[in-house]
């Protein structure tokens, strides 16, 4: 009997379109490519279009001929929402790619079927898609295990009474998350636990909760760290889910993965999808301090 014959990996990626989930979503298509996985990169035109305007993507993706961009459909934007409406606006958009997704994950349109999603963990109606395709979904989340760990025991720390905050005393011990009993304040849970009404579903807070706890559904889960840094956490989170892959940090295995020639290339290229200030660099008075620079955008 002549065996079935052997279908290529190809890999569909799907970040949530904001700068700092894209970025390492690149990181992870390139380690792909230079292990000859065929890749499909899901973008929105808008990021598209900013993309060709202020960067050298185009070329830089050239050398590998697995990769392709493919647009999602124009209703995909965050039109002129305010800053912090951005990812309010995309969130609500791009429920409406279900169809969409749908036909890319079936094959229609495309030369070589997907294989396999890697889609951004803040979107649970890929799951949905998934599961109804058959395609397997491994979800990526771009943020810390220990932020990811804090979202997913949401529920544990409004149970115990340590959310929404009661007070002005940001360092009230949280003693509800597991594995952080010892040393979790308020002040360090991410800034959505900082909301007034916990029930309001339109929150950053609620919408953050509710799609962490759906990563049970996906087959596995990838996360930007490494073992030795959040050890302890990894293993908190290996109870609820076995399936956990540190592949971080990206840039650095992309970096150890390419030869000196690429390397040096690579070092001046860029993802952003703003055109870059080299004319002036801003620094603390105090050459000892540090600071930090947080985008969502």
């Amino acid at each position: 009997m002549a065996e079935a014959p052997c279908i290529p990996t190809h890999v569909l990626i799907f970040p949530f379109p904001l700068q700092g989930h894209m970025n390492p979503m690149f990181k992870l298509s390139e380690l792909l490519c230079l292990a000859g996985i065929h890749v499909t990169y899901l973008i929105t035109v808008q990021n598209h279009s900013r993309l060709l305007q202020n960067t050298d993507i185009v070329s830089r993706y050239a050398k590998y001929p697995g990769f392709r961009f493919q647009m999602l459909p124009e209703n995909v934007s965050h039109g002129n929402a305010q800053p912090i409406k951005i990812f309010l606006q995309l969130y609500e958009s791009l429920k409406t790619v279900q169809p969409f997704l749908r036909d890319v994950l079936v094959g229609r349109g495309q030369a070589r079927p997907v294989t396999c999603l890697i889609t951004d963990g803040l979107m649970k109606f890929t799951l949905d898609v998934g599961e109804e395709t058959r395609v397997p979904v491994v979800y990526f989340r771009t943020a810390s295990a220990a932020s990811f760990w804090a979202y997913f025991c949401s529920d544990k720390i409004v149970e115990g009474g340590e959310c929404p905050f009661e007070g002005d005393d940001m360092d009230f011990p949280v003693r509800s998350v597991p594995g952080m009993e010892g040393f979790l304040r308020q002040r360090d849970l991410p800034s959505p636990f900082r909301v007034p009404d916990i029930n309001d579903t339109s929150s950053f807070y609620k919408i953050m909760s509710v799609e962490t706890q759906q990563t049970v559904r996906a087959r596995a889960l990838i996360l930007n760290t490494f073992q030795d840094l959040e050890k302890p956490i990894i293993s908190q989170l290996s109870t609820q889910i076995p399936d956990i892959y540190t592949f971080g940090p990206l840039h650095a295995h992309l970096k150890a993965r390419m030869d000196v020639e690429t390397t040096s290339s690579m070092t001046g290229s860029s993802s952003s999808l703003w055109e870059v200030n080299r004319s002036c660099m801003w620094r603390p008075p105090n050459p000892g301090q540090k600071f930090g620079v947080h985008n969502i955008t």
